[in-house]
Order: C-alpha cells, then sequence, then structure tokens
C-alpha cells in the first residue's frame, strides 16, 4: 500500500499543470505537412508511370530537406536513402504499368504463361 501512498502525496503536491496551447503553424510546418501528403499520395500511385516515381522521388528528396531543417536528422538521412533508391527505380524503369479491362493494372509487355491450359498433374509428370 505505500507505493500508493507515495504518488498520491507526490500527485497532491506537485504543480497544477499548464494549460496546453498547441503549437503556431509556420512556413516549416506546412511544407512537411504538404510534402508528407504529396509523397503519401505519389507513393500510392508510382506504379502507374514513371514520372509519378520520378515526383516520389523529388517530394522524398524534399522530405529529407525538411527533416535536417527541422532538427530530426534521422528522418533526413532515411528519406536521402529512399529518394535516392526512387530515382534508381525511376532512371531504369521502361516497362509502364496498363490498366486491363476489369480495371486492374498488370503490366503491359506481359504474355500468357506457357502451361495456363494445363492442368497441375500433367505440369507435375509431364
Amino acid at each position: 500500500m505505500w507505493p500508493l501512498a507515495t504518488i498520491s502525496s507526490i500527485a497532491a503536491t506537485s504543480h497544477p499543470a499548464a494549460p496546453f496551447t498547441p503549437p503556431a503553424l509556420d512556413v516549416l510546418m506546412l511544407v512537411g505537412f504538404l510534402g508528407s501528403i504529396l509523397t503519401l499520395l505519389f507513393w500510392m500511385h508510382q506504379r502507374q508511370s514513371r514520372s509519378r516515381v520520378a515526383a516520389l522521388a523529388v517530394c522524398l528528396a524534399g522530405m529529407a530537406i525538411y527533416g535536417f531543417l527541422q532538427g530530426a536528422w534521422p528522418l533526413g538521412i532515411i528519406e536521402c536513402v529512399w529518394s535516392v533508391s526512387a530515382f534508381q527505380r525511376w532512371r531504369h524503369k521502361t516497362v509502364v504499368h496498363k490498366p486491363n479491362t476489369r480495371g486492374l493494372w498488370v503490366l503491359a509487355e506481359s504474355r500468357p504463361r506457357l502451361w495456363d491450359n494445363e492442368s497441375r498433374i500433367s505440369r507435375m509428370f509431364n
């Protein structure tokens, strides 16, 4: 019982809590918010075209700059690595994804598999 008594005595002698005031919206906070929203949007649609992968890489680079300016340098380092990775994917991406008639995204250069008309048993035992 004594730990409960000490906690209540500490709570009774502590200073009253100051009222919560939210931080003022400044330009840096607004840039970080918009950058994170755009990064999320371009990440969701990166498979649709090369230009969206490039836009994702630019947004990630902007988020890295925001991370360093805000003082969260681990975030800035991680965003730099992701941005470089996205730039490399943009540079090497040649296949464009196109929607098929059912609204699902498939590769434009996809071809039917050779065994689509075979049974599993005939594939196993030839």
